[in-house]
């Protein structure tokens, strides 16, 4: 008996690493950066500084943005060449947001490259 039970003990850590592991990969799997952010914020056409907390808050824009009107286009043009579009600035104003434009401008300018 006792040797069953100490095999059993030093299988449990190994499927529980194992788990653990398709765990991680799976939350992942829901975004096309799993695991460099870096390489999402260059493919959206941003060639300034990457700037995680500004890049955050310009993707929750267009996020909360296909939320309200649920078009699957929507989330695309809305990013198209880092935020600098009409269709982002438009989400603004949906989102009642305009109050703030200077300072979404000012962040899409930052992560564009454009200063």
């Amino acid at each position: 008996m006792n040797l069953m039970f100490s095999h059993l003990v030093l299988l449990v850590p190994f499927y529980l690493l194992i788990f653990a592991s398709e765990l991680t990969a799976e939350s992942y799997e829901q975004y096309d950066y799993p695991y460099y952010p870096g390489r999402f914020f260059a493919s959206e056409g941003c060639l300034g500084v990457y700037n995680p907390a500004k890049f955050g808050r310009l993707l929750r824009v267009c996020l909360d943005c296909w939320y309200m009107y649920r078009d699957d286009k929507l989330d695309e043009l809305c990013k198209k060449d880092c935020f600098d579009n009409e269709y982002f600035f438009k989400c603004l104003e949906a989102l009642l947001l305009l109050s703030q434009k200077e300072k979404f401008q000012e962040m899409v300018s930052d992560l564009h490259g454009k200063k």
